[in-house]
């Protein structure tokens, strides 16, 4: 009941939200406003605030990717990809807009649309190439999968989970046994400390089969963060 009259105080403070965006676009309160709505799972007045700010400050990617966000939580992927598409075919896009709406597309079905702007995206940030490897492998192109993964090692990428994406495709369609080896020993190279590294970490034997060492890489980082949610799911 105290969560419902919070909401209910919050939602009360969206006009006045609007018109502080529509007269100061900077530093406005909708994104603040917009989150606690979406930690609350009201998604629907998330999308009402959001909406209204985005009328007025349409080429504004923070709140075309927040507005996105809303949308899709509370179902509404093609209302999601309306936001983004316009911005996403700009000269000027942001790797982040597009590899977005790259994803926004797969949920719609539109699997060539989102291969083209997850390529787009791993031009303009190289670490999103984790995404085109996964839509093509998706799209059961595993060829250009293989490919975009040797393309991304031959880099001098350093984004552990881009690395374990490339180790996992080498790993399955990779018949060079060096290649495959060299794939791992810099994933793990690279995988960083805390909870973090110990999921990728894990990940890596479990992708090999070897469930037990992956167990037990879990079963120690949980002793030193019991509650991480991550952690959790990924030892269940």
């Amino acid at each position: 009941k105290g969560s419902a009259i919070k909401i209910d105080d919050i939602r009360s403070l969206i006009p006045a939200a609007l018109r502080h965006a529509r007269t100061s676009p900077e530093g406005h309160p909708a994104p603040r406003l917009a989150r606690i709505f979406m930690n609350a799972k009201a998604h629907a007045d998330a999308v009402t605030l959001l909406e209204g700010v985005h009328a007025f400050l349409p080429q504004d990617n923070a709140i075309a990717l927040l507005l996105a966000t809303a949308a899709a939580n509370a179902g509404h992927h093609r209302k999601a990809l309306d936001a983004l598409a316009p911005l996403a075919g700009m000269k000027t896009a942001t790797a982040a807009v597009v590899a977005r709406t790259a994803e926004l597309n797969f949920k719609l079905g539109l699997m060539e649309e989102s291969i083209q702007l997850h390529k787009r995206a791993a031009t303009l940030e190289g670490s999103r190439a984790k995404g085109l490897i996964s839509v093509l492998l998706a799209a059961g192109r595993g060829e250009e999968a293989l490919s975009e993964a040797r393309a991304a090692m031959r880099t001098d990428a350093l984004d552990p989970a881009l690395l374990l994406t490339c180790f996992n495709v080498l790993s399955r369609l990779s018949n060079d046994d060096a290649e495959i080896a060299d794939a791992r020993a810099r994933v793990l190279a690279n995988i960083p400390d805390g909870p973090e590294g110990a999921f990728l970490r894990a990940r890596v034997y479990r992708g090999e089969g070897d469930l037990e060492s992956a167990l037990g890489i879990l079963n120690s980082a949980l002793t030193a963060n019991p509650a991480n949610a991550q952690l959790l799911k990924e030892r269940a």
